[in-house]
C-alpha cells in the first residue's frame, strides 16, 4: 500500500497589545483556514495474465474558524542596566468548522484497458475539529545591550483534540528550554565581530504522537548568530539545530536530525531624503 498525505492549515490574524504600567496585555485572534487530503492506494498487480486490481481510499478536509490567543508579560528594572521579564501566552480549547469528502474507487485493468468503479462515496460530512488548549510561560534576565538568559515551558493538551467527535493517537505534548545570547560589543566602531550578537540552548520535552503505548521524546541543542550588515541596523541570522527523536523501543523508531536557518531583518528607515550626501 501507498500511504499519502498533503496540505497545510494556516492563520490569518491580527494582534493588539496595551501597557499598564509594567504590565503589557496582548491578543492575537483572527480567521484559521486551510485543506487536508490523506489518501490509501493498494495495487495488486497479476503478472501472470497481466492484470492489475487497485483501490483508492481517499479524504478532503476544508478547515475554516475563529481562533484566538492571549499573552501577558511583567517587566521590572532590578538595576540601572539589569531587567527582568515574565511572561505566558493561553489559549482555550477552541472549536472550527470542517467539511470532509470522502470516497473509495476500485480500478480494474487490463494491457491498456482500464474500469474504475465508485465503489463509496461521502460528500458534504459537516462537523467539528477541537483544538487543544495550550499555554506557555517564560522568564528572562538580561542586560541591555549585552546578554540576556531565559527558560521557557510550553504544552498543549492534545488529549482534547477530536475530529468530528474522534480522537487521535495523541499524548499531551510540553517543551522545556533554557538559552541565552551575548553581544560583545553592540557599539564597537572597529571590530565587526564584536556587533554580531550570539546564541545557544537546550530543549527537551515530549512530541504529541503516541505510538504503541509509548511516548516520544525529543532533546536538542541550538547555536547561532546575528550578523550586522555594514553601514545597516539590518541583520543576518544564522543558526542550527541539532536534535533527536523518538526511540527504539517496542519496534518504533529513533531520528537524528541536523537543522539549519538563515533569516533577515530589515531595520532600515526607507524612502527617507537625506539631507546631506
Amino acid at each position: 500500500g501507498i500511504y499519502t498525505g498533503s496540505g497545510s492549515v494556516n492563520l490569518l490574524y491580527i494582534g493588539g497589545a496595551y501597557k499598564i504600567k509594567s504590565f503589557s496585555f496582548g491578543i492575537n485572534a483572527g480567521y484559521m483556514f486551510g485543506q487536508l487530503s490523506n489518501t490509501v492506494l493498494l495495487n495488486n498487480i497479476d503478472t501472470i495474465n497481466n492484470k492489475s486490481y487497485n483501490s483508492d481510499f481517499s479524504r478532503y478536509t476544508k478547515v475554516g474558524g475563529i481562533y484566538w490567543k492571549a499573552g501577558v508579560m511583567y517587566e521590572h528594572d532590578l538595576k540601572k542596566d539589569l531587567t527582568l521579564r515574565a511572561g505566558g501566552t493561553f489559549a482555550m480549547q477552541q472549536n472550527l468548522n470542517i467539511s470532509q469528502g470522502a470516497y473509495s474507487i476500485g480500478t480494474y485493468g487490463l494491457v491498456d484497458t482500464f474500469i474504475q468503479d465508485t465503489a463509496y462515496s461521502a460528500p458534504g460530512i459537516n462537523g467539528k475539529m477541537v483544538m487543544p488548549m495550550s499555554f506557555s510561560l517564560g522568564v528572562q534576565l538580561l542586560s541591555t545591550d549585552k546578554w540576556l538568559i531565559g527558560v521557557d515551558y510550553a504544552a498543549t493538551k492534545w488529549t482534547q483534540y477530536r475530529f468530528l467527535g474522534s480522537a487521535d493517537s495523541l499524548a499531551d505534548a510540553y517543551k522545556i528550554s533554557i538559552g541565552g545570547e551575548f553581544t560583545p560589543n553592540a557599539l564597537s566602531l572597529r571590530n565587526y565581530w564584536a556587533r554580531a550578537t550570539y546564541r545557544a540552548g537546550l530543549y527537551y520535552g515530549k512530541d504529541p504522537v503516541y505510538l504503541q503505548n509509548t511516548s516520544l521524546m525529543f532533546y536538542g541543542f541550538t547555536a547561532g548568530a546575528s550578523l550586522p550588515i555594514k553601514r545597516s541596523t539590518s541583520h543576518v541570522h544564522l543558526g542550527i539545530d541539532v536534535g533527536s527523536l523518538g526511540t527504539k523501543s517496542n519496534s518504533l523508531i529513533k531520528e537524528t536530525y541536523v537543522r539549519f536557518s538563515v533569516g533577515f531583518s530589515f531595520n532600515d528607515r526607507w524612502f527617507v531624503k537625506r539631507k546631506y550626501d
